[in-house]
């Protein structure tokens, strides 16, 4: 009896776990959800004022006007102390011509200069996307197959 009585056992622990498990599949999906949701919602209220930038400022872009490289997205808009902030979205050919996307934050200061964003020189693509996100700029790229 004692077999028996084990073997029941660990059926309803695996029967317990499977429904564990699918209650949990759906807790992640729906926290997923929210948390999408919640994003949405600080990118829309941190949005900035658009800006359309001259062939001037395109031509001060880190990586933008070079014989390899093109923009293929650019977003920019106007902040409260009057700077642009810019985020843009090239594609660099190497020297064996394989496409690479890179991804640029930066602003343009009230004189004109341009400075690129420390996040872009020091960061990851991540960080990067999280910075355009936070400025209300949402380019269209995916990093490590999913939308940050």
């Amino acid at each position: 009896m004692g077999g028996l009585g084990m073997l029941r056992f660990a059926i309803l622990l695996i029967a317990g776990m499977f429904c564990f498990e699918s209650a949990q599949a759906g807790w992640l999906e729906d926290l997923h959800r929210k948390a999408l949701a919640e994003r949405a919602a600080k990118i829309k209220e941190s949005k900035l004022p658009a800006v359309t930038l001259n062939k001037q400022q395109i031509a001060k872009l880190p990586g933008a006007t070079t014989e390899r490289s093109r923009i293929k997205w650019l977003g920019a808009g106007r902040q409260k102390d009057g700077t642009t902030f810019v985020c843009y979205l090239t594609s660099q050919t190497d020297y064996f011509g394989k496409a690479h996307l890179r991804l640029f934050t930066g602003r343009f200061e009230k004189d004109g200069s341009y400075q690129q964003s420390a996040v872009a020189t020091f960061s990851d693509a991540r960080n990067i996307l999280r910075d355009c996100h936070f400025h209300g700029l949402v380019p269209p790229v995916r990093v490590g197959g999913r939308l940050i």
